[in-house]
């Protein structure tokens, strides 16, 4: 049985990060890469990234391509000129990256707990970026009908945020019960740039 309100009370909000270039190296799998930048945009910001794109993971949106396998990328014509290339695959693809790091999150508790074997705690994690860029971080898998993080990575929004054997219940207010739903839905809330999740964790009062 669940019991909860929605009163929330702030817990915690903090904005960080920079624009910084990185490299980063991906394996290309097919000549359709499943990206959209900013129309206009030189050098070309990713708008919108297919869950499927094999650059998933590694190039996030809001992120601005500023060259590919050592030559200057200005268009996103460029981009697309030099993936779509029909050669024998795979191929290393070796990307230079403009990155907006900066990301603001918001934490609320909700008032009222799971009820059960164990009290649980809900929260509300609100993560806005200036542009996208800051990846996530989090890795989950179904437990017992539950999508449950099983891990972070260091140096993500998830770090720090998000602990072991927290219970992703929402995203964007849209009850999620399996890995590839969280995963669409999570994609969709970064592809705008605002992404809202609910998360359950057991009650920590009387823990050491």
């Amino acid at each position: 049985m669940i019991k909860y309100t929605y009163n929330y009370e702030i817990q915690n909000i903090k904005n960080t990060g920079s624009i910084i270039e990185m490299s980063v190296q991906v394996t290309r799998r097919s000549t359709e890469p499943r990206i959209e930048f900013v129309e206009g945009s030189r050098p070309p910001r990713v708008r919108k990234m297919s869950f499927d794109s094999y650059l998933y993971g590694r190039v996030y949106v809001g992120d601005e391509i500023i060259s590919l396998n050592d030559e200057e990328i200005t268009t996103a014509e460029d981009f697309y000129r030099i993936v779509g290339v029909s050669i024998r695959e795979p191929e290393k693809l070796r990307i230079q990256v403009r990155r907006d790091t900066f990301y603001r999150i918001t934490i609320r508790k909700l008032e009222g707990e799971y009820q059960g074997k164990d009290e649980w705690e809900l929260f509300d994690f609100e993560i806005k970026w200036r542009r996208g860029g800051m990846p996530l971080g989090v890795n989950m898998r179904e437990v017992q009908d539950n999508v449950t993080i099983c891990g972070t990575e260091a140096g993500s929004i998830a770090d720090g945020n998000f602990h072991y054997g927290d219970v992703i219940t929402r995203v964007n207010g849209k009850k999620v019960d399996d890995t590839k739903s969280v995963k669409s839905a999570i994609l969709e809330g970064i592809n705008n740039n605002n992404l809202t999740i609910r998360s359950s964790a057991p009650d920590s009062k009387g823990q050491l």
